[in-house]
């Protein structure tokens, strides 16, 4: 039987402020998260701001996005389209960007991390730029000067690709046949 998972987050509501409720919150994301991701989102939005609430959230999104292209899309527009929501401009925008990344959508990635809370910009555009950086360098470089990248995010991207450089997997011929002797 399919759970009215409106009716679970309304009986939570009731027993939210007894001794041991936030251990019902992970089951009962788990299946409203699946069933009403976007209302699931806002609905524990209103929740005590906890670490809890914010794993739980970030785990719906991920779900959310990981369903296939279809669900993605879903996942991409409720979170820009509630971007002023605390929850999800603070703690879940950052999943977005990993999406953009993962698909190669670096400047949306790059924009998107521009309007997260500033404590988290340099190290997160730095990252969308170590990653950008192995496709296309060229377009990177027109971007950071296009949108005036900090130098300070700019140094930190070029020391942590000189750090750690992407390694390539190139892949090996075989060498040619020996000639049979005549």
């Amino acid at each position: 039987a399919k759970v009215n998972v409106a009716q679970a987050a309304t009986w939570y509501e009731e027993v939210e402020s007894e001794p041991g409720s936030v251990a019902l919150l992970h089951p009962l994301m788990a299946v409203y998260g699946t069933y009403e991701p976007g209302n699931s989102i806002l609905w524990i939005a209103d929740r005590e701001p906890t670490n809890e609430r914010t794993n739980l959230a970030r785990s719906v999104v991920r779900g959310w996005i990981d369903r296939g292209p279809e669900k993605a899309d879903e996942a991409e527009a409720f979170l820009l389209e509630n971007r002023e929501n605390s929850l999800v401009r603070n703690d879940l925008l950052l999943n977005l960007a990993n999406y953009y990344v993962a698909n190669k959508r670096y400047r949306e990635a790059a924009d998107l991390v521009q309007t997260v809370p500033s404590d988290l910009i340099n190290r997160s555009l730095s990252a969308v730029f170590v990653q950008w950086s192995s496709l296309d360098v060229e377009e990177l470089d027109a971007y950071i000067e296009e949108k005036q990248i900090s130098q300070e995010i700019v140094d930190h991207y070029r020391a942590s690709v000189k750090a750690n450089p992407i390694k390539t997997k190139r892949s090996r011929t075989a060498p040619p046949p020996k000639k049979k002797a005549q």
